[in-house]
This record gives C-alpha cells, sequence and structure tokens, in this order.
C-alpha cells in the first residue's frame, strides 16, 4: 500500500502530513536527555553531542548507552502512532557517520569511527519495515 500511498502523494492526491523524527539517530541532548546515552555523562559533554560523548565514554560503554537510546528512543509503536494521527511521512535526520566512513575532500577519514556504530540499522528497519507496515512514506 504505501507504493500507492507515494504515487498519490507525488501526483497530488494525497497531501504530504509528516513528523520529524529527531534526537534518534543523531541523538542531541537538548531534546533527548532523559536518554540512556547520556548516563554517567558530565552535562557539558552531553551539551557537545555524540562525538564528544562518545570520547568520553569509550566504544565498550558507548555503544551499549547509544544502542539501548536507539532501542527505545522510537519503535515501530511510534510509526503506528504516527499513522493513527493520520500522517503519512517521516524524516529521519541522519549524521556522515551512519555510512562508515568520511571521503570528503577536507574531511575527518577516520572521524566517524568515534561514533556508536549500528545506526544504518534501525534507519533500514524503519525503511523496509516499519514504515511499509504503516503506510508511511
Amino acid at each position: 500500500m504505501a507504493q500507492n500511498l507515494k504515487n498519490d502523494v507525488k501526483a497530488g492526491r494525497v497531501p504530504m502530513r509528516g513528523v520529524n523524527l529527531g534526537g534518534w539517530l543523531v541523538a542531541e541532548h537538548w531534546m533527548t536527555s532523559a536518554s540512556p546515552a547520556w548516563n554517567e555523562v558530565p552535562e557539558h559533554i552531553a551539551k557537545q553531542g555524540e562525538f564528544k560523548t562518545m570520547q568520553h565514554l569509550g566504544h565498550a560503554k558507548g555503544d551499549s548507552q547509544f544502542n539501548q537510546h536507539r532501542d527505545t528512543y522510537i519503535t515501530e509503536e511510534d510509526f503506528r502512532d504516527i499513522a493513527k494521527a493520520k500522517m503519512n511521512t517521516v524524516r529521519i535526520p541522519v549524521g556522515y557517520w551512519i555510512t562508515g566512513f568520511d571521503n570528503q575532500p577536507g574531511g575527518d577519514p577516520d572521524g566517524w569511527k568515534v561514533y556508536a556504530p549500528g545506526a544504518i540499522n534501525y534507519l533500514d528497519r524503519a525503511i523496509r519495515e516499519w514504515a511499509p507496515r504503516n503506510d508511511i512514506l
């Protein structure tokens, strides 16, 4: 049914109504301060974002905390609630590091390695499973 929805939206037969799922795959302390991602992280570090937080925590602890955040901050239940609210699109912000590399001129070729890996798997699940099951683009 999502394919029909996509065609209907593109043709102008159905208005696009959506919501931003910020804070999920790009965790920002100001909007997710209660998240387990920030456990045992001084506020002055957490306010600087994921990069500084992961430098502070290290991968052993940070990967676990950020995956717990990703597992709980947005779930398929949220997609069902979005559909119940008569919305049909979601915007999911992602950071460049989600791909596992940075090959841009002047970029930091190793900077992405600081971040907790695996966010792309959550994005993939949202696009391939949760959105289609709930008629969301």
